[in-house]
């Protein structure tokens, strides 16, 4: 059975330093988790302790789940056709379509997936004071009612990147000649139809090799500013919680795992890249 759709693929990946305070983390960009980002870590000579969550949770980062020899391959592909219309008697077809593809080979993946429920860890988080008052701050600059919250991630060492994209462009001229249009002349075969349809396409492959680890995918559950009423204060009170697991739409490069069948070394297979179709999943 396969699993929510849920670890997105980064553009750009991240340097291993940023391992020990991922896992915890709020974003607010599903795409970019280091660009703005809650807790931040304190200003030297600052007397606010460091409150990044394996501060306050010590445990945790788990050990991580090792696969080897690890081989994947992403496509997508997106089309846009239109038609046009000239007169009653022909139509113009025009397509494009654009395939983005990213292949991975890589040495050694890890996969870092939060050990307890989300909810329980993100309350636990929340209740220290100067990592609750950073969120709020994040919310602040993002301008947005939601963010993310990181629940686990997956690096890679020794990689081989491929990165490619090819567009299609395809014409086509259907001209129709209806019987009516044929004055005096009923046509007992119907109307006839001419579709000639050329298709060209052009794409190009980039590779590169990284030998040092980099956090290359991101899963997150789904934070939301919601509004209460507190009797006892005698007003509206705003409140941050946490959601459901954020599941990739049709456009974005995801990719996911079957945590039940999932054993060591068994990456090539189990994990694969694919694209959702979930409707409900909230974007940027």
């Amino acid at each position: 059975m396969t699993s929510p759709r849920r670890f997105f693929l980064l553009p750009e990946p991240l340097p291993s330093d940023t391992i020990l305070t991922l896992l915890g983390r709020i974003v607010s960009h599903k795409l970019r988790p280091a660009e703005q980002f809650a807790p931040l870590a304190p200003t030297s000579g600052s007397l606010i302790p460091k409150h990044n969550p394996e501060d306050i949770i010590p445990t945790l980062l788990p050990a991580p789940i090792i696969s080897t020899d690890a081989h994947s391959i992403l496509t997508t592909a997106r089309e846009n056709s239109i038609s046009v219309g000239l007169s009653d008697l022909f139509g113009l077809d025009l397509g494009r379509e654009t395939e983005l593809r990213v292949e991975l080979e890589s040495d050694e993946v890890k996969r870092y997936v939060l050990g307890h429920d989300p909810a329980d860890v993100f309350d636990t988080l929340m209740s220290n004071d100067h990592y609750s008052a950073d969120v709020e701050k994040l919310f602040a600059r993002s301008g947005k009612n939601h963010a993310y919250f990181v629940t686990g991630f997956l690096t890679t060492t020794g990689t081989k990147w491929t990165r490619g994209m090819t567009k299609a462009r395809s014409v086509g001229i259907n001209v129709t000649v209806p019987v009516t249009a044929i004055a005096g002349a009923p046509m007992a075969f119907g109307n006839p139809n001419i579709a000639p349809k050329t298709t060209r396409k052009a794409g190009v492959d980039v590779s590169e090799t990284v030998a040092t680890e980099q956090v290359f995918a991101v899963s997150y559950n789904v934070v939301k500013i919601s509004y209460r009423y507190e009797r006892a204060q005698g007003g509206i009170k705003k409140v941050v919680k946490i959601g459901a697991p954020q599941r990739a739409n049709a456009k974005t490069l995801a990719l996911g795992e079957d945590d039940d069948t999932r054993t060591e070394n068994s990456l090539d297979g189990e994990v694969d890249f694919y694209l959702s179709d979930d409707d409900d999943a909230v974007s940027d």
